[in-house]
């Protein structure tokens, strides 16, 4: 995903019943620590949607 505020952002997501598995990788420090930040916030919503988030990643890609 390209997104206009974070920029490029890989996201895999697995869903298990109601429980969601979400890893988020960016290549630019700021973007991963912003949605850091914002990773209380993006819980609530989810449970607010009735899933809960058990997983949630935010690295830095994979070198290959």
């Amino acid at each position: 995903l390209t997104l206009p505020q974070l920029g490029e952002v890989d996201a895999r997501l697995r869903l298990e019943g109601n429980q969601l598995l979400l890893n988020l990788n960016a290549s630019d420090a700021v973007t991963r620590q912003r949605m850091r930040d914002a990773s209380e916030a993006l819980q609530r919503q989810f449970e607010a949607a009735g899933l809960t988030l058990t997983t949630l990643g935010i690295n830095a890609p994979a070198e290959e």
